[in-house]
């Protein structure tokens, strides 16, 4: 979540969400969490309720955590339109800089 939390943020202020809305990045670590992590049933026994609640990242196995990033990815792609690299994955400019050429 080090790389996706930041860039998604950078995306909705870029977008026009008022940075008061998506700060601190908690803010946004919460949506991604309530928007794209499998839900937990709880039951309260002592209060006779039932409510379900996304699960927590931390507590995610490697799969699920998995899928959690690829939904990340494919809906920052689709509704944001950047790219969310995957961790450690060497991302380079695709900016060309021209190359020095003079001779002295």
């Amino acid at each position: 979540m080090c790389t996706i939390v930041p860039i998604v943020r950078q995306c909705l202020i870029d977008t026009g969400v008022p940075q008061s809305e998506v700060s601190p990045k908690e803010v946004v670590h919460m949506y991604l969490r309530e928007r794209f992590c499998p839900p937990v049933e709880i039951w309260d026994d002592k209060k006779l309720s039932y409510k379900v609640e996304p699960k927590s990242v931390e507590s995610l196995d490697n799969t699920q955590f998995f899928l959690f990033k690829e939904d990340i990815q494919r809906w920052a792609t689709e509704f944001l339109g950047v790219y969310i690299p995957d961790p450690k994955e060497d991302v380079k400019s695709w900016v060309l800089f021209p190359l020095n050429t003079e001779t002295s």
